[in-house]
């Protein structure tokens, strides 16, 4: 009650009538599923944990900001998403999920100002006075008892519903009679007795106050589409009261704007460390995925692959998907010791439906998944009849016997040249790449091939030729995979040169946007440096190589490579960005603009990955320096 003293604003809920009436007090009102919100709505995964937040300015306007992922709808109508404001107005219905096609699924709440209620009450209320028309009643059951009693100069009102009217009085006399005769009636609906004229405005309001907190729909609509919602009103002591737990299967609404956040609301480091992600709840069937491990519920994670193989956090291309048991046994140690932190079982075992982690993943690489004679090697497309060999097909190369362009896999998409021999190709960035000549040679029945990681086409295995006579290398110094075009010259249309000299690497000018360390204003800053210089790209890039050679840089992932070091296009852009760091960190103070100088360190330095999600952090600090936070 005091609260309601106190309150500029309030909202009703217009989908459950049970819903009790959360009252605004404050300047800031947050809405959302997290328990540290004023009004928290748990268990419906489509309301973000801070959904949206209402606020009051100096000059008395209400706003409504969204902070959301699906969204706020205003009215039926309005879309508003995150980021933006809507100035709210007395009767405005928020709507903070909403389905025009599943009403029963809706949360929504209308929003009251204190002052525009209490204008709407009073004037209710001298209406009432002169007249006793506000109450609504059955006409047809007391037709007959007032048309003995109405007065032939009384005028009869229409109410909405076409079957019901009231006679409005015009003297002292047949007031009395209508006040009489409505206290009847009203005595019949109420079951209470109403002895004075107070009692009927005091019934009076509240059927109005119903009526408007319910949107002026019907209450029997009202009761029909909103049964699901569970309401738990919270004690001063943070636990809501035995008498408002109820058993639904739709989320709980808990009202924390009169308590205030508690403090057993609040999350420890243990549950920050359990917390999915995605659904922002303890982990249920944890899986982590590789290189990353990042870790996820299984359920989730299972919703999330079908649109994208990278991991939700951090973007990375995941390798396989394993179960957890570390972290499981975790989570259930602290589950019973805080039983409280448990999911329902309806929601367990709506998660493991939605599971389609039934075991260890792992993701093919797409060259594998292009060759059938790869599948069957590993015994992938294997047949259980051993006397048939169909689906069985060796690789065959350009310097096979047998070669024919039909043996190839169809399901590449690389673009095969015609001719077999060419000095140069046109790739499709506009860059001639040299194309070497093959060394003679042909391959014996059944002999081995190696795979290129880049077009997906077979060619000769001659590691073992290489030992006595000079041959082409076949893979990477660095990362030891396979790759054919300094063999016989890669046929991908896109194809730069997948494995050459270091210095013979061509690098494509899109490269320089995130040159440093993934930073695009980083790279702005050293991309302008060296064009107040009069340089290129490309100038750059043979001045990183002087450098290299003179071991004036040193880089860390590739200590021992050179310049004519041979390596893949891969390991050789990562080098590039090692030396470009090194060449960003040696450029001096004095010819960098003072707002680039005057930023501070970031404590991760060169490591931190908030630099490549988040434009205004990378601009608002310094990430040319060592990491000293760890």
């Amino acid at each position: 009650m005091d609260e309601n003293k106190t309150s500029w604003a309030q909202l009703v809920c217009s989908t459950d009538v049970d819903t009790p009436i959360s009252y605004i007090s404050t300047e800031s009102f947050t809405i959302g599923r997290s328990k540290d919100c004023n009004l928290c709505i748990q268990g419906n995964l489509h309301i973000s944990s801070h959904h949206c937040c209402i606020t009051k300015g100096a000059d008395n306007e209400v706003w409504l900001q969204d902070n959301s992922t699906n969204g706020t709808t205003i009215n039926q109508e309005i879309q508003i998403t995150k980021g933006q404001k809507y100035k709210l107005k007395h009767g405005d219905e928020v709507y903070i999920f909403f389905k025009k096609n599943h009403s029963e699924c809706n949360v929504a709440f209308l929003y009251q100002d204190s002052l525009e209620l209490q204008k709407e009450l009073e004037n209710d209320s001298s209406d009432l006075q002169r007249t006793d028309c506000t109450l609504e009643y059955n006409v047809l059951a007391s037709s007959q008892n007032m048309e003995s009693h109405d007065p032939p100069s009384a005028k009869r009102v229409k109410l909405d519903d076409p079957k019901e009217e009231v006679v409005e009085p015009e003297t002292c006399e047949e007031l009395k009679c209508v006040q009489t005769t409505s206290r009847v009636v009203l005595s019949k609906a109420t079951k209470t007795s109403c002895e004075s004229l107070s009692d009927v405005q005091t019934t009076s309001k509240v059927v109005l106050s119903k009526t408007r907190k319910t949107s002026c729909e019907s209450l029997s609509d009202l009761q029909a589409t909103s049964k699901n919602i569970q309401i738990t009103e919270v004690a001063p002591s943070g636990k809501p009261s035995a008498s408002d737990e109820r058993q639904s299967g739709l989320p709980d609404v808990v009202d924390t704007s009169k308590a205030g956040p508690s403090t057993e609301n609040r999350r420890d480091d243990m549950e920050e460390t359990l917390l999915c992600s995605i659904c922002q709840d303890i982990l249920h069937n944890a899986v982590s995925l590789q290189p990353c491990m990042h870790t996820f519920c299984a359920a989730c994670y299972s919703s999330w692959m079908s649109n994208s193989k990278e991991c939700p956090t951090c973007r990375t291309n995941v390798d396989r998907i394993s179960y957890n048991h570390i972290v499981k046994n975790l989570v259930e140690v602290y589950l019973k010791n805080h039983p409280e932190k448990k999911r329902s079982e309806e929601e367990i075992k709506e998660m493991d439906a939605k599971n389609l982690i039934t075991h260890d993943m792992v993701y093919k690489k797409p060259v594998q998944s292009n060759f059938s004679f790869l599948d069957s090697s590993f015994g992938a497309n294997s047949s259980d009849d051993s006397d048939s060999d169909e689906g069985l097909h060796l690789p065959t190369c350009r310097q096979c016997l047998d070669y024919n362009l039909s043996q190839l896999s169809s399901f590449s998409t690389v673009q095969l040249v015609p001719t077999l021999v060419q000095r140069s190709k046109m790739t499709s960035y506009g860059i001639a790449v040299p194309m070497p000549t093959p060394p003679p040679y042909s391959c014996a029945p059944f002999s081995n091939h190696l795979v290129c990681c880049c077009c997906g086409d077979p060619f000769p295995d001659r590691r073992r030729d290489s030992v006595d006579i000079p041959l082409p290398r076949q893979s990477c110094s660095n990362c030891h995979l396979y790759f054919c075009h300094m063999y016989w010259g890669c046929q991908r249309t896109d194809c730069l040169g997948c494995l050459n000299k270091f210095k013979d690497l061509k690098f494509n000018q899109m490269c320089t946007t995130r040159l440093v360390n993934d930073n695009d204003y980083e790279s702005g800053i050293l991309m302008n440096y060296i064009q107040s210089k009069n340089m290129t790209y490309l100038d750059l890039f043979q001045e990183c190589l002087v450098r290299l050679d003179s071991n004036r840089y040193t880089p860390q992932l590739q200590a021992q490579t050179t310049s004519a070091s041979v390596i893949c296009y891969k390991c050789g852009l990562k080098l590039f960005k090692e030396l470009a760091y090194l060449y960003r960190k040696d450029i001096p103070i004095s010819d960098l603009p003072n707002d680039v100088t005057s930023r501070p360190n970031c404590y991760w330095g060169k490591n931190c990955r908030t630099q490549t999600k988040k434009p205004h952090h990378a601009r608002n600090f310094n990430h040319i320096c060592e990491q000293t936070r760890h």
